[in-house]
Parts: C-alpha cells; sequence; structure tokens
C-alpha cells in the first residue's frame, strides 16, 4: 500500500521517539548518508522517501508549470538510454527523412525507400534542493508540514524546470527551446509589435500543431509585453476569445524582456521532450542533530531537449516551418544562442514522429547527446 508524505513524517517522528512499529516501516528505507560510517545508527541515519511521494510532489509542478503538461514525457529506467528517432528535414520530394509513397499499377515495380535515422542519447540530470526543519515545526506547526513542503518545492521544481527547458544550454541541464537547431527567427516589423509580426510567426508554424487541433501551438512572452498584446483600449489589442490566432497564451518570467529576441516566442511544447528517471525525496537528522533539526533533500533527475532537429522544408511553398518561433528583437538575448541554423553543443537531430501526448511520468531521466541522420 502506498505511503503518504503526511505518514511518513509522522513514522518518521516515531521512530526517533523509539517506536517499535514505526521501526519495521522505516527501516526498509535506511540510506546511506553523507558523513556516517553506518547505516544502521537509528538516531544518525537517513530515509528515503517511498517512490509514491513521485507523483504527489510532481502534481504540484505539473500544476504551476507551462511546458512540461504540454511536452512529451518518457520514463527512464537507468541514467542513461539510447532513443531512435526519424531526421526530418524536407518534404519537398519525400517526408520523414526520405520514405517515398508512390502511385503504382497492379503490376508495377515499388521502389524501396526508407526513413532518416538518428539516435538521441538521454542522460539523467540532477534538479536539487535541500531545506532544515526543526522536529518541533514538523510536530506542532498549524500548517501541515507535509503539505508545505510538498507545495513549496513543487513549485520550486516547476519554476526552475521551465526555465531550462526554454533557456537552458544543455550543460548538466536541459536544453532549452531557445537554443534548437529548429529554432527559427522572423524579423519584427519596427520598434512597436505589429500584428503583422503575429501573422507572420503563425505562418511559420507546421500545420499539425495549428490552433484548434489537439496538442495545438502556444504563445509565450515576458509580462513586459502585456500593453503591447492588450493595446492601450478595450478591443485594441491582438487577443480574440481569450486566444491569439486560435492559440492559448501564457506570460512567463523566464521569457527574455521586450524587445530582446525571443521575448515572444510561438511553440509547440508536444515538439519537446522530458525524460524523467525519479525524484528523490531524502529524510536525515544527522547534520544539525545536536539542534534537533531535520533534513529534507529533494532531487529530481530528469531532462529535455527539443525534439526536431531543424526546421522542415514543407512540400510547396518556400518559407520552412517548425514548431519553434521566435520573434527578433533590437538587441540579442545574451543567455540564449537564437539563431535558426546554430547552437552551443550538440546537435540534436529528432524529429517529430510520435503522436503521443505528455503526461507525468514518475520515473525519469534526461538527454544529453547527438544523433547522425541516415
Amino acid at each position: 500500500m502506498a505511503m503518504k508524505f503526511s505518514d511518513f513524517l509522522n513514522n518518521a517522528i516515531a521512530y526517533r521517539r523509539g517506536s517499535a512499529d514505526a521501526k519495521k516501516i522505516m527501516e526498509p528505507l535506511r540510506a546511506k548518508t553523507t558523513g556516517f560510517l553506518e547505516e544502521g545508527q537509528g538516531s544518525l541515519g537517513g530515509f528515503t522517501v517511498p517512490d509514491e511521494i513521485f507523483d504527489e510532489t510532481l502534481e504540484v509542478a505539473l500544476e504551476k508549470s507551462i511546458i512540461r503538461p504540454r511536452a512529451t514525457v518518457i520514463k527512464m529506467t537507468s541514467d542513461t538510454m539510447g532513443i531512435p528517432r526519424i531526421v526530418d528535414t524536407s518534404h519537398a520530394s519525400s517526408v520523414l527523412g526520405g520514405i517515398i509513397m508512390s502511385w503504382v499499377n497492379e503490376q508495377g515495380t515499388i521502389s524501396e525507400t526508407n526513413p532518416a535515422l538518428g539516435q538521441l542519447r538521454l542522460r539523467a540530470k540532477g534538479l536539487k534542493g535541500l531545506c532544515y526543519t526543526s522536529s518541533e515545526w514538523l510536530e506542532d506547526s498549524g500548517v501541515a508540514p507535509e503539505q508545505f513542503l510538498r507545495e513549496a518545492f513543487g513549485q520550486a521544481i516547476a519554476f526552475e524546470s521551465d526555465d531550462q527547458y526554454i533557456n537552458g544550454d544543455g550543460i548538466n541541464r536541459p536544453l532549452g527551446i531557445l537554443n534548437s537547431d529548429a529554432l527559427l527567427t522572423v524579423d519584427r516589423a519596427g520598434t512597436a509589435l505589429a500584428w503583422g509580426d503575429l501573422v507572420n510567426m503563425n505562418q511559420r508554424m507546421l500545420p499539425r500543431f495549428e490552433g484548434g487541433l489537439p496538442n495545438s501551438a502556444i504563445w509565450m512572452m515576458n509580462s513586459d509585453t502585456q500593453p503591447k498584446i492588450y493595446g492601450a483600449s478595450p478591443g485594441a489589442g491582438f487577443v480574440e476569445n481569450d486566444k491569439i490566432l486560435r492559440k492559448e497564451y501564457f506570460f512567463s518570467e523566464h521569457m527574455p524582456h521586450w524587445g530582446v529576441t525571443g521575448d515572444i516566442l510561438l511553440l509547440a511544447p508536444q515538439a519537446y521532450l522530458i525524460a524523467d528517471r525519479d525524484l528523490i525525496v531524502d529524510i536525515s537528522d544527522s547534520a544539525r542533530f545536536e539542534e534537533g533539526e531535520i533534513a529534507f533533500k529533494f532531487i529530481l533527475r530528469t531532462d529535455g531537449v527539443p525534439i526536431p532537429a531543424s526546421a522542415i522544408t514543407p512540400k510547396y511553398g518556400t518559407q520552412t516551418q517548425s514548431p519553434f518561433i521566435v520573434l527578433s528583437g533590437g538587441v540579442s538575448s545574451s543567455s540564449s544562442s537564437l539563431s535558426s541554423s546554430s547552437t552551443s553543443g550538440s546537435s540534436y537531430s529528432f524529429s517529430v514522429s510520435s503522436s503521443s501526448s505528455s503526461s507525468s511520468s514518475s520515473s525519469s531521466s534526461s538527454s544529453s547527446s547527438s544523433s547522425s541522420g541516415a
């Protein structure tokens, strides 16, 4: 039977008081704690919170995140994993990197064609947090401590992971959308935001993520853009029926400020891959045993990477399309490489070939690496 976070804390406190029943429950959760030679010392040991608590904390992260609940999320059962994927760059003469479907007569010969395959190496990376509480606070607090900790760290996980899913450089952290090889930059018409800017961005979105369709694209932008988006008076802005060009929009402090390339981002979150290894919550009263304080350590082992290898040339038309489009600005972002043709770090060749929708996962992981087309 799954153990709730509140039950875990109650058993941890009872264990410290010498409860035999609590000992039976907590001993199997004994974890080696930094600085100790033995695992069996009751008053000095650490415990690992049961895996079931992963879902409780992740639920909070999902509620507070923009990217994660809409992305493609997979589970990992080991620290690294290689995933084959299709490298799709042009639909001018084929699809999925080389597949050609032909109209053939009854006894005609069918030509053999194959998709272009690559591989992405996923590697778990640790997002970690630590806090200390007094044992008295755990026992006497008017606020349910398990709810407080779950909410606080869930929000912190959501905040930091969303930031990296957008801005990360891929070094010991996810590779963010603003550093994707598939990112397209649309020139801004002038210093002000024009309706044509948004239409031009929308034109470059892959049709399968068009507004009104399942898993459609969304807008993300810095709050500085609100006066431009809403306009100086009712009806003067760009919002219609609570959407912009039939797509939801979100304001986020993780976006570059107004006037910087990337201050407005049009993205299809499903084209971003999140891999989760696990969420580990350790509790120990060892580090500050004399002060009667208990340490809580939260570690989410995860990673993220943009799925497509590059923008895609459509069957007909001259404008390349992508699930990630930004509006150019007066200056370049100092924290992100926003070129549509190059990024820092490895090349992530991975095109969207899966139609699976995102879901929160209770396992974990990450991405690190490169892929090559066939």
